[in-house]
């Protein structure tokens, strides 16, 4: 995952260098973790308790190429959700790194609409207890794609307020030998921050 990370950083670096205006973010990103697979996997009718709600922190750095065009780098706080029937419970937490290109439409000069698109490296891990004893652990890391949409307002030339919609699409974080389903994980993660520009 390191050499990941180094190597998108590269990549990015000639975007950087050419920026107009660097900025700070931080935000806090609302949603869903889509546990449906897992469920799926206790059989129809078993009574489910199933808490996937979403809640982390966003923070991270971005560069304006252009009006139209904007690269960032943002860290995503751990966020967990769990499927439960009787004594078994199922749990998955994730966090990671997120590189994104935003591509941006103004329409005002202090409003605009930007379509995202982003490499996602994430870390996972999944248990599943029987009352309380662990019965199997996975860990997993990898880069999953994401895409998404949204509007920001520019309060003033250093202030700006967003509000992002996206899905990070986690593609095989848990064995599908064990679930007998796809191990696939989609996040729905809405997302408010504040820009702070340089």
């Amino acid at each position: 995952m390191i050499k990941k990370v180094v190597l998108a950083s590269l990549l990015a670096m000639p975007a950087l260098a050419s920026a107009q205006g660097l900025y700070f973010t931080a935000g806090a990103g609302l949603g869903s973790t889509d546990m449906e697979n897992i469920e799926n996997s206790y059989g129809a009718g078993a009574p489910l308790r199933t808490d996937d709600d979403l809640q982390r922190a966003v923070v991270g750095v971005g560069a304006e190429v252009s009006e139209y065009l904007a690269v960032e780098g943002v860290y995503m706080s751990e966020a967990e959700a769990t499927v439960g029937a009787g004594t078994f419970l199922d749990t998955l937490e994730h966090s990671g790194l997120q590189l994104a290109v935003l591509a941006k439409a103004p329409l005002a000069p202090q409003f605009a609409l930007f379509g995202k698109l982003s490499a996602n490296f994430i870390s996972t891990e999944y248990d599943f207890n029987v009352a309380g004893t662990n019965v199997y652990s996975e860990d997993s890391s990898g880069a999953y794609l994401g895409f998404g949409v949204g509007a920001e307002v520019r309060v003033n030339d250093n202030v700006g307020i967003r509000a992002t919609a996206e899905r990070i699409m986690m593609d095989d974080i848990i064995d599908e030998n064990f679930l007998t389903e796809p191990g696939d994980v989609d996040v729905n993660q809405f997302t408010l921050a504040l820009n702070f520009y340089f």
